[in-house]
């Protein structure tokens, strides 16, 4: 619920933002949505939680999200539209704490697409390679921190040699 004026007012389903770096293909993947929708009702609600930021943009979880809705339509009598039960607030999050949580989420369920992974790989790497020493966290020189393929790889529990052989494919 949020606390607006003094009104409490409940998150509901539709009010969770989608932005444009989510999955593509979700009808296609190896667990349909219809059949993740059954099993969320089976448990009463997702095993793991939809993760939103303090402006409910949607962090984590866009396949459960998506079979709520189906949920919501198809059971009408029960409450799957009170998003507040099946959400994990995270407050403000940073850009860089997004792209880990997004690719986090991404990489431990259906494998991604070929295009879907490098361009999540790319992305994450050229944000994080800004000339910025809050990102820093491998070795440089002090003069010219910079956020190395060893970072990367340290950061989505991948090892340095296949982060820059994806990273010299992504840029093909």
């Amino acid at each position: 619920s949020i606390f607006f004026w003094g009104i409490v007012v409940t998150i509901q389903l539709d009010d969770i933002k989608i932005n444009d770096r989510q999955r593509e293909e979700m009808e296609n993947d190896d667990f349909p949505i219809h059949a993740l929708a059954s099993s969320i009702r089976k448990t009463n609600g997702p095993v793991h939680k939809i993760v939103i930021d303090d402006e409910l943009n949607l962090i984590a979880g866009e396949r459960r999200l998506t079979a709520l809705k189906l949920l919501r339509i198809t059971y009408k009598d029960e409450n799957w539209d009170d998003a507040e039960r099946f959400v994990d607030r995270r407050g403000e999050v940073s850009e860089e704490e997004r792209f880990e949580m997004e690719l986090e989420e991404n990489l431990h369920r259906k494998s991604l697409t070929p295009r879907e992974y490098n361009e999540a790989l790319m992305a994450y790497h050229k944000k994080m390679t800004k000339n910025n020493p809050q990102n820093m966290r491998g070795p440089a020189d002090p003069a010219n921190p910079r956020w190395t393929a060893q970072d990367t790889g340290n950061a989505i529990g991948l090892k340095k040699s296949q982060v820059s052989d994806d990273l010299k494919f992504a840029e093909i």
